[in-house]
């Protein structure tokens, strides 16, 4: 049985094995930026493709719990400064106090965790400590999706036709797991779930293995006990998008002026299934980040903290 069929066959079996409740989308469509927003992302080193990749994600996510959409540099949606000062992370939820990060991941690839990123992620979470910061990760059928030749409204609709699951983690969440499955090198089903790369191109990063991943979205418990976590502190929620979430490949009012011949131009997706883990107890989880962040820095100045342990720009990871 091929990789693609087997992970069709989890998807199935997960779905079969539990009770997954309704989760009714924030909104029903939900429209691209323009060309000029977009062309902000190209500043970093991210070819278009993998721009357009990562666009369609964020768009999904925000159809799904809402929020609004921010460029590394400056606003992208949104004109609003506060935003703005979330460095390097996807969407803001004012009113919920969430920000969120999200990554698109083949069903075949490990998920990089680039060492600058996780300075930058801290060093957002040591701005704003009374947020809550999220990763989204969305696991796909496609491969090779890179080197993907078209245009972006077909790439967004083989994305939304493919798509697998997606797991919501806490960042402090994820950071411990990460960090604990290395330190005891941890497997599951005699795999390795978390490994370190220091010789490939993707150096001085920690790789999320498929097994991590897919073993999270189908048995977290056990994934979460063998990494030496105590399951009674978490939550975990296993939901399924109730409704359908249109992702369109122009902007509002472009599509408005195609009016009927628009159709080429949006991607659908639904019955997306959701596994959700986070501490049930976030301002505690929060404060040990806090407390150690300084401790391990030697300083009891957060903000200078947070200067020294903020990655550099870097080129996203593939997808």
């Amino acid at each position: 049985m091929e990789r693609g069929e087997k992970f069709r066959g989890l998807i199935d079996k997960v779905l079969g094995d539990n009770d997954f409740a309704k989760l009714e989308p924030q909104k029903a469509k939900i429209y691209r930026p323009g060309d000029d927003q977009l062309a902000l992302w190209n500043m970093f080193g991210n070819d278009v493709s993998s721009s357009h990749i990562g666009l369609f994600f964020e768009l999904l996510s925000t159809g799904i719990y809402g929020g609004n959409l921010v460029d590394s540099v400056s606003p992208f949606l949104s004109s609003d400064s506060f935003i703005s000062s979330f460095p390097r992370v996807d969407i803001v939820d004012v009113p919920g106090k969430v920000a969120r990060e999200c990554k698109g991941c083949s069903y075949a690839k490990e998920m990089i965790l680039r060492d600058e990123q996780v300075g930058n992620y801290d060093s957002c979470q040591l701005r704003h400590p009374d947020y809550r910061l999220i990763f989204e990760i969305y696991k796909h059928r496609l491969k090779n999706i890179r080197s993907f030749k078209g245009p972006e409204r077909e790439l967004h609709k083989s994305l939304a036709g493919n798509l697998g699951y997606s797991l919501r983690l806490d960042y402090l969440l994820l950071k411990d797991l990460t960090s604990r499955a290395l330190e005891q090198k941890a497997e599951y089903n005699g795999r390795k779930l978390v490994t370190r790369a220091e010789a490939s191109s993707y150096r001085n990063s920690s790789r999320l293995t498929p097994s991590f991943l897919n073993g999270l979205f189908e048995e977290p418990e056990k994934i979460v006990d063998c990494i030496g976590l105590d399951v009674g502190d978490l939550t975990i929620r296993r939901e399924i998008t109730s409704k359908e979430v249109r992702v369109y490949s122009l902007p509002e009012l472009e599509i408005a002026r195609l009016n009927g011949t628009a159709r080429g131009y949006v991607s659908r997706v639904s019955s997306l299934p959701i596994v959700s883990i986070c501490y049930k107890d976030h301002d505690l989880a929060r404060s040990k980040f806090l407390e150690g962040m300084l401790s391990s820095e030697g300083s009891s100045d957060r903000l200078e903290v947070e200067e020294s342990v903020k990655g550099t720009l870097y080129e996203e990871a593939p997808f």
